[in-house]
Protein backbone atom coordinates (compact mmCIF):
# COMPACT_ATOMS: atom_id res chain seq x y z
CA UNK A 1 0.00 0.00 0.00
CA UNK A 2 2.48 2.64 0.96
CA UNK A 3 4.31 1.47 -2.40
CA UNK A 4 1.61 2.57 -4.17
CA UNK A 5 1.22 6.04 -2.17
CA UNK A 6 5.28 6.58 -2.62
CA UNK A 7 4.23 6.58 -6.57
CA UNK A 8 1.62 8.70 -6.17
CA UNK A 9 3.56 10.98 -4.54
CA UNK A 10 3.43 10.15 -0.90
CA UNK A 11 6.21 12.47 1.03
CA UNK A 12 5.40 11.97 4.94
CA UNK A 13 3.45 9.54 6.77
CA UNK A 14 2.46 9.18 10.38
CA UNK A 15 1.82 5.63 11.94
CA UNK A 16 -0.26 6.12 14.24
CA UNK A 17 -1.71 3.09 17.15
CA UNK A 18 -3.85 4.17 19.99
CA UNK A 19 -3.98 2.13 22.92
CA UNK A 20 -7.51 1.85 23.61
CA UNK A 21 -7.46 2.50 27.63
CA UNK A 22 -10.74 1.38 27.88
CA UNK A 23 -10.11 -2.07 27.26
CA UNK A 24 -6.42 -2.14 28.19
CA UNK A 25 -7.24 -0.48 32.02
CA UNK A 26 -4.04 -1.62 34.29
CA UNK A 27 -2.36 -3.48 31.40
CA UNK A 28 -2.16 0.01 28.80
CA UNK A 29 1.62 0.37 29.78
CA UNK A 30 2.61 -2.81 28.51
CA UNK A 31 0.22 -2.80 25.32
CA UNK A 32 1.72 0.59 24.78
CA UNK A 33 5.59 -0.99 25.50
CA UNK A 34 4.45 -3.88 22.75
CA UNK A 35 3.33 -1.61 20.19
CA UNK A 36 6.34 0.71 20.34
CA UNK A 37 8.25 -2.40 19.20
CA UNK A 38 5.93 -3.46 16.65
CA UNK A 39 5.41 -0.52 14.75
CA UNK A 40 9.11 0.17 14.49
CA UNK A 41 9.51 -2.74 11.78
CA UNK A 42 6.66 -0.60 10.18
CA UNK A 43 8.96 2.24 10.52
CA UNK A 44 11.58 0.84 8.65
CA UNK A 45 9.86 -0.16 5.57
CA UNK A 46 8.73 3.06 5.26
CA UNK A 47 12.07 4.02 5.40
CA UNK A 48 13.28 1.82 2.88
CA UNK A 49 11.17 3.96 0.55
CA UNK A 50 12.72 6.85 1.18
CA UNK A 51 9.46 7.90 3.14
CA UNK A 52 9.34 10.70 6.04
CA UNK A 53 7.41 8.64 9.06
CA UNK A 54 7.08 9.82 12.16
CA UNK A 55 5.41 7.12 14.44
CA UNK A 56 3.13 7.75 17.24
CA UNK A 57 1.87 5.16 20.17
CA UNK A 58 -0.89 6.71 22.28
CA UNK A 59 -3.05 6.13 25.51
CA UNK A 60 -6.62 6.87 24.74
CA UNK A 61 -10.39 6.54 23.60
CA UNK A 62 -9.12 5.38 19.90
CA UNK A 63 -11.91 6.98 17.77
CA UNK A 64 -11.49 10.62 19.16
CA UNK A 65 -7.75 10.11 19.20
CA UNK A 66 -7.54 9.28 15.55
CA UNK A 67 -9.42 12.42 14.66
CA UNK A 68 -8.00 14.50 17.16
CA UNK A 69 -4.33 13.38 15.71
CA UNK A 70 -5.77 13.88 11.92
CA UNK A 71 -6.20 17.33 12.98
CA UNK A 72 -3.31 18.37 14.79
CA UNK A 73 -0.75 17.37 12.19
CA UNK A 74 -3.07 18.36 9.64
CA UNK A 75 -3.25 15.14 7.44
CA UNK A 76 -4.46 14.30 4.10
CA UNK A 77 -5.95 11.57 4.11
CA UNK A 78 -6.84 8.61 7.10
CA UNK A 79 -5.98 5.58 5.55
CA UNK A 80 -7.91 2.45 8.08
CA UNK A 81 -8.50 -1.26 7.23
CA UNK A 82 -12.02 -2.94 7.25
CA UNK A 83 -12.37 -6.81 7.66
CA UNK A 84 -14.61 -9.02 5.38
CA UNK A 85 -15.46 -11.90 7.62
CA UNK A 86 -18.08 -13.49 5.08
CA UNK A 87 -17.06 -13.08 1.36
CA UNK A 88 -20.89 -13.14 0.26
CA UNK A 89 -22.49 -10.50 3.39
CA UNK A 90 -19.36 -8.70 4.21
CA UNK A 91 -19.03 -7.15 7.73
CA UNK A 92 -20.79 -3.81 8.90
CA UNK A 93 -19.34 -1.02 9.20
CA UNK A 94 -16.39 -0.77 12.57
CA UNK A 95 -17.60 2.00 14.61
CA UNK A 96 -14.47 3.52 14.64
CA UNK A 97 -14.29 3.81 10.93
CA UNK A 98 -17.85 5.25 11.20
CA UNK A 99 -16.73 8.11 13.31
CA UNK A 100 -13.85 9.09 11.55
CA UNK A 101 -15.97 9.48 8.49
CA UNK A 102 -18.21 11.33 10.12
CA UNK A 103 -16.35 13.38 12.49
CA UNK A 104 -12.76 13.71 11.03
CA UNK A 105 -13.06 16.03 8.09
CA UNK A 106 -10.55 14.29 6.01
CA UNK A 107 -10.28 12.02 3.29
CA UNK A 108 -10.71 8.81 4.17
CA UNK A 109 -9.09 5.52 2.43
CA UNK A 110 -11.06 2.26 4.00
CA UNK A 111 -8.90 -0.81 2.57
CA UNK A 112 -10.86 -4.09 2.67
CA UNK A 113 -9.28 -7.01 4.02
CA UNK A 114 -10.42 -10.73 3.83
CA UNK A 115 -10.32 -13.10 6.43
CA UNK A 116 -9.12 -16.42 6.84
CA UNK A 117 -8.05 -18.97 9.19
CA UNK A 118 -6.01 -21.56 8.46
CA UNK A 119 -5.39 -23.83 11.96
CA UNK A 120 -4.81 -21.59 14.75
CA UNK A 121 -4.33 -18.63 13.04
CA UNK A 122 -5.67 -15.69 11.01
CA UNK A 123 -4.75 -14.99 7.48
CA UNK A 124 -5.62 -11.53 5.97
CA UNK A 125 -5.48 -11.12 2.39
CA UNK A 126 -6.08 -7.81 0.75
CA UNK A 127 -9.09 -7.53 -1.37
CA UNK A 128 -7.64 -5.17 -4.44
CA UNK A 129 -3.97 -4.59 -5.33
CA UNK A 130 -3.10 -2.27 -6.90
CA UNK A 131 -5.93 0.19 -5.37
CA UNK A 132 -5.89 2.94 -7.89
CA UNK A 133 -5.15 0.97 -11.08
CA UNK A 134 -8.94 1.05 -12.12
CA UNK A 135 -10.99 3.45 -10.10
CA UNK A 136 -14.81 3.52 -10.41
CA UNK A 137 -15.67 7.20 -9.74
CA UNK A 138 -19.27 7.44 -8.01
CA UNK A 139 -20.56 11.38 -9.28
CA UNK A 140 -24.06 13.18 -8.94
CA UNK A 141 -22.90 16.17 -11.40
CA UNK A 142 -22.96 18.61 -8.29
CA UNK A 143 -20.91 21.20 -7.90
CA UNK A 144 -19.07 19.60 -4.93
CA UNK A 145 -18.84 16.19 -6.69
CA UNK A 146 -16.34 17.97 -9.57
CA UNK A 147 -13.63 18.42 -6.49
CA UNK A 148 -13.52 14.91 -6.35
CA UNK A 149 -12.16 15.27 -9.82
CA UNK A 150 -9.93 17.62 -9.48
CA UNK A 151 -8.13 16.32 -7.02
CA UNK A 152 -7.94 12.97 -8.77
CA UNK A 153 -6.01 14.44 -11.74
CA UNK A 154 -2.74 15.43 -10.86
CA UNK A 155 -2.10 11.28 -10.37
CA UNK A 156 -4.00 10.49 -13.89
CA UNK A 157 -0.88 9.28 -14.84
CA UNK A 158 -1.16 6.21 -12.36
CA UNK A 159 -4.35 5.25 -13.47
CA UNK A 160 -5.13 2.30 -16.32
CA UNK A 161 -8.90 2.68 -16.79
CA UNK A 162 -11.17 5.26 -14.87
CA UNK A 163 -15.06 4.04 -14.79
CA UNK A 164 -17.38 7.12 -14.03
CA UNK A 165 -20.73 6.40 -12.79
CA UNK A 166 -24.10 8.29 -11.96
CA UNK A 167 -26.85 6.95 -10.45
CA UNK A 168 -30.46 8.53 -10.83
CA UNK A 169 -32.28 7.89 -7.68
CA UNK A 170 -35.18 6.14 -9.16
CA UNK A 171 -37.24 2.80 -10.21
CA UNK A 172 -39.74 4.52 -12.63
CA UNK A 173 -38.93 3.84 -16.24
CA UNK A 174 -39.95 6.90 -18.09
CA UNK A 175 -39.51 8.96 -21.43
CA UNK A 176 -37.87 11.72 -19.44
CA UNK A 177 -35.61 9.22 -17.17
CA UNK A 178 -34.34 8.09 -20.98
CA UNK A 179 -33.41 11.71 -21.52
CA UNK A 180 -32.16 12.15 -18.40
CA UNK A 181 -29.91 8.78 -18.65
CA UNK A 182 -28.43 10.21 -22.07
CA UNK A 183 -27.82 14.01 -20.71
CA UNK A 184 -25.64 12.47 -17.66
CA UNK A 185 -23.98 10.07 -19.89
CA UNK A 186 -22.83 13.08 -22.46
CA UNK A 187 -21.98 15.28 -19.06
CA UNK A 188 -19.76 12.83 -17.56
CA UNK A 189 -17.81 12.14 -21.26
CA UNK A 190 -16.98 15.53 -20.94
CA UNK A 191 -15.47 15.19 -17.57
CA UNK A 192 -13.64 11.96 -18.46
CA UNK A 193 -11.61 14.34 -20.97
CA UNK A 194 -10.04 16.35 -17.93
CA UNK A 195 -7.83 12.60 -17.58
CA UNK A 196 -5.59 12.94 -20.28
CA UNK A 197 -4.26 9.43 -21.74
CA UNK A 198 -6.37 7.20 -19.94
CA UNK A 199 -8.89 5.08 -20.96
CA UNK A 200 -12.50 6.32 -19.60
CA UNK A 201 -15.76 4.15 -19.47
CA UNK A 202 -19.28 6.19 -18.45
CA UNK A 203 -21.96 4.35 -17.11
CA UNK A 204 -25.57 5.80 -16.23
CA UNK A 205 -27.98 3.96 -14.77
CA UNK A 206 -30.87 4.36 -12.02
CA UNK A 207 -32.29 2.57 -8.64
CA UNK A 208 -30.27 2.96 -5.13
CA UNK A 209 -27.32 4.76 -5.72
CA UNK A 210 -25.07 2.06 -3.25
CA UNK A 211 -26.48 -1.39 -4.73
CA UNK A 212 -25.96 0.20 -8.57
CA UNK A 213 -22.54 1.56 -7.39
CA UNK A 214 -21.59 -1.85 -5.76
CA UNK A 215 -22.91 -3.89 -8.52
CA UNK A 216 -20.92 -2.26 -10.96
CA UNK A 217 -17.39 -2.96 -8.83
CA UNK A 218 -18.11 -5.85 -8.84
CA UNK A 219 -19.18 -6.80 -12.58
CA UNK A 220 -16.08 -4.33 -13.75
CA UNK A 221 -13.46 -5.47 -11.26
CA UNK A 222 -12.71 -2.29 -10.71
CA UNK A 223 -9.84 -1.63 -7.66
CA UNK A 224 -11.08 0.49 -6.00
CA UNK A 225 -14.73 2.95 -5.29
CA UNK A 226 -14.18 6.65 -4.93
CA UNK A 227 -17.12 9.34 -4.15
CA UNK A 228 -17.78 12.13 -1.86
CA UNK A 229 -18.65 11.59 2.13
CA UNK A 230 -21.62 13.30 2.04
CA UNK A 231 -25.17 13.54 0.98
CA UNK A 232 -27.24 15.96 -0.70
CA UNK A 233 -29.34 18.20 1.57
CA UNK A 234 -27.63 17.42 4.45
CA UNK A 235 -27.67 20.32 7.06
CA UNK A 236 -24.33 19.16 8.49
CA UNK A 237 -21.05 17.48 7.42
CA UNK A 238 -21.80 13.49 8.03
CA UNK A 239 -21.49 10.36 6.44
CA UNK A 240 -24.20 10.32 3.47
CA UNK A 241 -26.68 7.00 3.14
CA UNK A 242 -25.13 6.44 0.26
CA UNK A 243 -21.67 6.46 1.32
CA UNK A 244 -22.56 4.49 4.61
CA UNK A 245 -24.44 1.55 2.65
CA UNK A 246 -21.63 1.19 0.14
CA UNK A 247 -18.82 0.74 2.86
CA UNK A 248 -21.13 -1.54 4.75
CA UNK A 249 -21.91 -3.97 1.85
CA UNK A 250 -19.07 -3.41 -0.88
CA UNK A 251 -16.25 -5.42 -0.56
CA UNK A 252 -14.03 -3.35 -2.68
CA UNK A 253 -11.62 -0.46 -0.85
CA UNK A 254 -13.69 2.80 -0.58
CA UNK A 255 -12.04 6.57 -1.10
CA UNK A 256 -14.19 9.40 0.92
CA UNK A 257 -13.34 12.56 -0.31
CA UNK A 258 -15.36 15.44 1.52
Amino acid sequence: MCGQFKTLGLERAILLHVVDIYHAQGLAPMFEKNAKEMIKEYKQYLDDLYIDVQTLVIQGEVKSTIANVAHEYDIDCIIMGSTIKNPIKGRMLGRTTDYIANNSGKMLLVEKYELSEIGDKEIYGKVCTPTFKRPLISLDLSKKSMDIITKLTPVQDYLDKVYLINVIETTKDSPELKQLIKENKSKLAEIGEKFEGVTIETIVSSGNPAEEINNTAEDKDVTLIILGATGKGLKKLILGSTSYELLNKTRKPVLLIS
